[in-house]
């Protein structure tokens, strides 16, 4: 998800970190083929629980990553780091209220007037919950902000906001389990609005996890990297197989917090050592990674590309294999984005400072 302008050293990018996220938001859509899977897929319950267990995070840490190359560069020059809040609003809060619509839209369309379902949807726009995965932008919003107040306004160390955020998190997830289990939860707005708050501690531990991976991971040395990334990557795996409870950060669906924050480190990291693996200028990854906040936005329901994938591989195999819907939802919506980024480019033209004449 495009949450960043990806870091530069002198005049060339950080190609590994849009490889992450690129990989990242395929990773994303193939999870969400949990909308059509067949109960009786084991083989792809397990591929959605092993994504599921580190793709939200994986977003939040490359943010941090991306702060703190900036940040510790800034350091060296005595410099105090500026956030620009209506910049920062432009960037993932217009696409947040503007998807929105377009999904209340959509749900309108396909379901009608059902005033629930639309103030649902509405309710959770406006408290910032989101509908998915559209949360994702307001979370990161109002995450950068805090991070930004902590580490550059209070002056805390990455570490002292790590383990903090850590204790928040635990803190959260035990709160709201046992205001679920005592029936405060029931009431929409309430659920929402504590969702909305709560959701905030693990993405900045993530963040903050981020921050100081910038600190540690030093000049590319490609056999380290990938003894780094296959090593986190297996034994993620493993911990899966071997144990996992389900989690989705848009509902808070966190009850073991410790296990969600360590998978989703792991797996973070696994991905990121992996990627300063490949080679360099694989554009058609990296422009993944650039178009990956339409992509999110694109793919999930209400809008219908999910589902008319797996109806065209049911029609045509008689199943719902996870692996053929995902694939045909990814040619479908990919195309749409580079459709979109150029429809986007063409609106903003009008508004693009005119450039000085020379003077005669």
């Amino acid at each position: 998800m495009r949450n960043d302008k990806t870091i530069v050293k002198g005049k060339k990018r950080l190609d590994y970190v849009d490889y992450a996220k690129g990989i990242g938001i395929l990773l994303v859509v193939l999870g969400h083929t949990n909308l059509i899977i067949d109960e009786k897929d084991k083989a792809g319950d397990f591929l959605i629980h092993f994504i599921y267990s580190f793709h939200m995070p994986l977003f939040f840490v490359i943010t941090g990553l991306l702060l703190g190359f900036q940040g510790r560069k800034l350091e060296k020059l005595d410099k105090i780091p500026t956030l620009k809040v209506g910049k920062l609003f432009k960037r993932l809060m217009v696409p947040y209220y503007i998807w929105s619509l377009v999904y209340m839209a959509a749900e309108f369309l396909q379901h009608g007037n059902q005033n629930e379902r639309i103030q649902g949807m509405l309710r959770a726009t406006i408290i910032t919950s989101g509908n998915a995965p559209l949360w994702f932008l307001a979370t990161l919003f109002c995450t950068r902000i805090l991070f930004h107040l902590l580490k550059n306004r209070l002056f805390l160390t990455d570490k002292e906001i790590l383990i903090g955020s850590l204790f928040l998190s635990f803190f959260a997830s035990k709160s709201y389990i046992l205001m679920t289990d005592k029936g405060w939860m029931d009431p929409q707005l309430l659920r929402f609005f504590t969702i909305a708050l709560f959701r905030i501690f693990p993405s900045l531990f993530f963040v903050s996890f981020g921050y100081f991976l910038s600190g540690q991971l030093g000049r590319k040395d490609k056999q380290r990297d990938l003894c780094i990334g296959i090593t986190s990557m297996l034994i993620l795996l493993i911990s899966v197989a071997l144990y996992f409870p389900g989690v989705n950060m848009h509902i808070f669906k966190l009850n073991d917090m410790l296990y969600f924050l360590l998978t989703g480190v792991t797996g973070s990291v696994g991905m990121l050592h992996l990627c300063r693996c490949m080679p360099d200028n694989i554009k058609p990854l990296r422009e993944l990674g650039l178009d990956s906040m339409d992509i999110m936005a694109l793919h999930y329901d209400p809008l219908p590309f999910m589902y008319i994938a797996a109806d065209i591989v049911l029609k045509f195999t008689g199943g719902k294999n996870i692996i053929l819907v995902w694939i045909i939802c990814c040619v479908m919506v990919i195309p749409l984005t580079l459709v979109l980024k150029y429809i986007k480019k063409a609106a903003a033209l009008p508004f693009q400072p005119k450039e000085k004449q020379p003077a005669r």
